[in-house]
């Protein structure tokens, strides 16, 4: 009997050993997908963030590039080349976000706002391509146009009258430019939870239970090519998914038009803008009984139908 008691006991305690082990490999499995799952969003937001400095750099770059093709001081084909290596420039970004769209599975919403800017881009280049093509086959023109004024001094007032017509081509071309460069930039966006009479607070990252209604505060860059006056700034607020966000019931919401599309915005302010750098707030609130829920937002601003800044925010 006490041989039989013995053996059931060697059994019973090698089941547990068995079990306990089956329970540590389960728990082992799981950390480690924990952990890998972990390094891949925290290595997928360096990416990200390496990716905005590329855009940025290009935007520099293209800026830099506009100010030598409107200098009359540089040759035709020192513009091309500048051209060539701009459009060699953002190849090699588009080329990026496009193997970050296929690596990155949580950080979407940031890739479409830096492939939109760089799409910008392009269409600015392209725009430029049409210019220099123009300028090259006009110096063509012009070119026999000379030789021949020689022989033929009896069409000069038609040569000249063409001449006038191509300048006013050019102007205008040039005029599309300036409104480039004239658009506004946001920048420096800080966001703070506040509530009527008592302190704001300033945070990129908030507990859900202490966000209350929301200010968002920008500042817009000096700009003296910039029309004066008063405008409309526009700000969009969106949640991890690219849902806006909204509050219509109590006017904070409303749509307005950009890029011949009809946009939803969370929140507007009118500012006055006379050329110097001004800095303005714009608040938001949800209505009663409803809040922010946990995610991260992004948010956009617009004015004189352009994106002139973003951020985001995390309420957890």
């Amino acid at each position: 009997m006490a041989t039989r008691s013995d053996g059931s006991q060697s059994t019973s305690r090698a089941i547990l050993v068995i079990a306990g082990i089956l329970v540590l490999s389960a728990l082992a499995y799981f950390a480690i997908k924990y952990f890998t799952y972990k390094a891949d969003n925290e290595t997928q937001k360096v990416q990200i963030d390496n990716l905005s400095l590329e855009v940025e750099e290009l935007e520099k770059s293209i800026g830099d590039f506009r100010n030598q093709v409107n200098n009359l001081e540089v040759d035709l084909t020192t513009k091309e080349q500048l051209l060539n290596e701009k459009v060699a420039e953002l190849e090699n970004v588009q080329a990026s976000l496009a193997a970050a769209r296929r690596a990155n599975k949580t950080q979407t919403s940031q890739i479409r706002v830096l492939e939109a800017k760089v799409q910008d881009l392009q269409t600015v280049l392209e725009d430029y391509d049409d210019i220099i093509a123009k300028l090259r086959n006009e110096n063509q023109i012009l070119s026999g146009q000379v030789d021949s004024l020689v022989a033929r001094e009896g069409q000069l007032q038609t040569v000249n009258q063409e001449l006038q017509e191509r300048n006013t081509q050019t102007r205008e071309e040039l005029d599309r430019t300036v409104a480039v460069a004239s658009t506004l930039k946001a920048r420096g966006l800080k966001f703070f939870s506040y509530k009527a009479g008592k302190k704001e607070k300033e945070f990129t990252k908030l507990a859900k239970w202490r966000m209350k209604d929301l200010q968002i505060c920008f500042s817009i860059l000096e700009n003296q090519i910039a029309p004066r006056g008063d405008r409309s700034v526009y700000i969009s607020i969106e949640d991890a998914s690219g849902n806006p966000i909204t509050n219509f019931t109590d006017d904070y919401s409303g749509r307005f038009p950009y890029q011949n599309e009809d946009k939803v915005y969370s929140a507007v302010k009118t500012v006055s803008f006379f050329g110097s750098e001004i800095e303005d707030c714009v608040e938001f609130a949800f209505p009663d009984g409803t809040q922010f829920e946990k995610s991260v937002y992004y948010v956009f601003v617009y004015a004189d139908n352009a994106l002139i800044g973003q951020s985001s925010f995390e309420i957890d």
